[in-house]
């Protein structure tokens, strides 16, 4: 039987499928945390809607774009990760086409799409201010859970 410890490559949906965990488990997540200041929500407070919280903290939900979404600690698949920041706003990060993270990066207003893990087409990593979302659509479930964003 093979020793799955000693398995080091992790695959993303751009070249095949990964545990859940490592699929959030990256050098780019770890890097926002530290910069948003964000820890891991705890157990006791796991399904606390995120604009009740008080305290800085980060956790995964199905519900990234809305104002009451509750924070869990164990990323679902194809659940977004969400930082809730010091000054209440909350960030979403996620995964965008150049051009999208070309535009989010920028500041620009206008459609962009993005996604809670990487996949061939949308692989460079993105945090979007959800003060910065005019409108959001409804996850598109069969296209790995893309979510539409209008930015202001």
């Amino acid at each position: 039987m093979a020793d799955l410890t000693s398995i080091t490559t992790v695959h993303t949906l751009s070249g095949g499928f990964a545990t859940t965990a490592a699929m959030y488990e990256t050098p780019e997540r770890a890097s926002s945390r530290a910069k948003n200041e964000v820890t891991l929500i705890p157990v006791n407070l796991e399904g606390e809607l995120i604009s009740h919280l008080t305290a800085n903290y980060f956790g995964f939900t199905y519900s990234p774009a809305e104002h009451e979404t509750g924070l869990f600690a164990k990323p679902s698949y194809l659940g977004y990760e969400v930082h809730r920041l010091k000054d209440g706003d909350v960030m979403i990060l996620g995964y965008a086409s150049a051009d999208a993270a070309r535009k989010i990066g920028a500041g620009e207003s206008g459609d962009v799409n993005i996604y809670p893990v990487e996949t061939s087409e949308s692989n460079t990593f993105v945090q979007v201010r959800r003060s910065k979302i005019h409108r959001s659509k409804a996850l598109d479930r069969g296209n790995f859970n893309r979510l539409s964003l209008i930015l202001d």
